[in-house]
């Protein structure tokens, strides 16, 4: 049944100028849904490994954690299991003009907008990504672990879940099945927010009596958070500056962005990343282009009025989703 739906849906969204993507993503989601082992004989496989296992149960016990807490029906959802042939699942090409950090917007028939678009494969990405380049624009191609298709079809498990540690992936599992319970069409930036908060508070929620996992990703998480605002600091400064060059050729642009980079950006990042709470500090590993910023740029804000709408309504987290269930409006 899941295939025959992927079929009809791509002949819906089918145009000539996006058929051949369209047809490749559906094959990448029937391969996914076809080529899945069921959760039982996965656990009897020499495919994986004892950790990989202990992983897949521990994936059903937060999926049968979740729908409990919501008192919902758990459906077939990771009752299956696939082994990836890459690193990742799909990955995301974010794209943004040189002259303004802002994503392009990606638009199909029935789900709606957003800012990226997603590839199976990653040849097919990078293949994608060179031709933004050769139009001028600035790409940042990101590779993803876990994604939800919004209930539609049954998503397996996937091999690039076991890199995740225990917390991590509680927190991964909430965050993909939230988007089956409430998702709002054409509010990406929404949708991740409130997927984050959610899975954020019943993740402290599930560990809160292991103080070990709450000490180190408790901090971790101010510490990231901190490093994510500074990029939107970044963005929101350069977009400031960009409006000041009257110029439409792209050289003043980039010489404002590496001015800007020495300038700010480098400063910055030294400082934060003194505070590093890994030997590695993410921010300088990250080849900063207007792209990065549009991507980091999309998430600001909404996660914060979240929070405070959750505090000022005084509600269990149960009662404050069917809330947002009725009101979600207001945070747009």
């Amino acid at each position: 049944m899941d295939v025959l739906k992927i079929l009809f849906l791509l002949l819906l969204l089918s145009s000539c100028s996006r058929l051949e993507y369209l047809t490749k993503q559906g094959i990448g989601q029937v391969k996914l849904l076809t080529q899945s082992t069921p959760y039982a004989d996965a656990l009897a496989s020499k495919e994986y490994s004892a950790s990989d296992k202990q992983k897949i149960k521990k994936i059903q016990t937060y999926k049968k954690y979740f729908y409990q807490y919501f008192n919902l029906p758990e459906g077939d959802i990771y009752s299956k299991v696939y082994k990836l042939d890459q690193e990742a699942v799909t990955y995301l090409v974010i794209a943004s003009p040189f002259k303004l950090i802002k994503a392009r917007k990606e638009c199909f028939p029935f789900v709606g907008c957003f800012p990226y678009l997603g590839f199976f494969s990653k040849k097919d990405a990078l293949e994608h990504s060179d031709n933004l380049k050769r139009n001028g624009e600035h790409v940042w191609v990101r590779p993803v672990y876990a994604y939800s298709t919004l209930g539609n079809f049954t998503d397996p498990i996937l091999s690039s879940f076991f890199y995740y540690d225990d917390y991590q992936l509680a927190n991964l599992i909430f965050h993909e099945l939230f988007h089956t319970i409430l998702f709002v069409q054409d509010e990406v930036e929404l949708n991740e927010n409130m997927a984050n908060f959610f899975a954020e508070i019943m993740t402290a929620e599930y560990f809160a009596n292991d103080k070990q996992y709450m000490l180190k990703h408790g901090t971790y998480k101010v510490w990231l958070d901190r490093g994510m605002a500074l990029m939107v600091k970044w963005a929101k400064e350069l977009n400031i500056r960009y409006k000041l060059i009257k110029s439409t050729k792209r050289e003043p642009f980039e010489a404002q962005f590496a001015k800007y980079k020495l300038s700010v950006i480098d400063r910055d990042t030294e400082k934060y990343c003194k505070d590093s709470v890994n030997k590695s500090c993410w921010l300088k590993t990250i080849p900063l282009n207007n792209a990065i910023l549009a991507a980091y740029m999309t998430y600001e804000g909404t996660e914060n009025k979240i929070l405070e709408l959750y505090d000022k309504t005084g509600l269990s987290l149960k009662e404050f989703f069917s809330y947002i269930k009725d009101n979600y409006k207001q945070l747009l």
